[in-house]
């Protein structure tokens, strides 16, 4: 029974950090997003991070389907690409455009960096946190039966290290985003997207 209330304290920890990340980083642009509903205007470099956001994405997912015979499977793997890349471009240069980010370099940051890194941290720390109880049981099972190896202490130490990675990572996305709000516009200005 103990067992299981364990897993369950784990399971629920890996849920609240699969949430935690995304709040954490992204609630600063999407508290201000809320308060100006306003239309939205795209900026020339958009576009650019548009065709940089589908170049990073399509590179490593396209070599990595063989090419001979794999043809449609490569058709649909480039459909998918080109749909949730262009889907998490323009919701961010919505976001973005509510939010006042006028600067060029502040909205390729967001759009390339911020974002990106927060996904991967979600995904990755709804992984790593589901890893935890079983890099850090099976060395005390293992050691509890007779069988010492000081290389089982590897595997929890990296898991470990990865939570801390991440909360890192984390905490450095906050902090960009809360430069790339650091001067915004406001409605009152000239409109959120609006060249100077």
């Amino acid at each position: 029974m103990q067992l299981q209330n364990v897993a369950m304290m784990f399971g629920l920890l890996t849920c609240w950090f699969a949430v935690a990340i995304p709040y954490l980083v992204l609630f600063p642009v999407l508290k201000i997003e809320r308060e100006n509903p306003i239309p939205t205007k795209f900026r020339m470099t958009d576009f650019l991070w548009l065709i940089v956001i589908l170049q990073v994405g399509m590179v490593p997912i396209v070599q990595s389907v063989p090419q001979q015979g794999m043809e449609g499977v490569r058709g649909v793997v480039v459909l998918v690409v080109l749909l949730a890349g262009s889907a998490l471009w323009w919701g961010t240069v919505r976001v973005l455009c509510r939010a006042g980010v006028i600067g060029t370099w502040k909205r390729g940051v967001f759009q390339l960096v911020v974002v990106p890194a927060t996904l991967v941290l979600t995904v990755g720390g709804f992984i790593v946190m589901g890893l935890l109880p079983l890099a850090l049981a099976t060395p005390v099972m293992l050691i509890a039966y007779g069988h010492v190896d000081d290389s089982l202490w590897l595997s929890a130490g990296c898991v470990i290290l990865a939570i801390v990675l991440g909360a890192m990572l984390a905490f450095g996305m906050r902090q960009l985003t809360l430069w790339i709000l650091a001067d915004r516009q406001t409605a009152d200005q000239s409109g959120p997207c609006e060249l100077p």
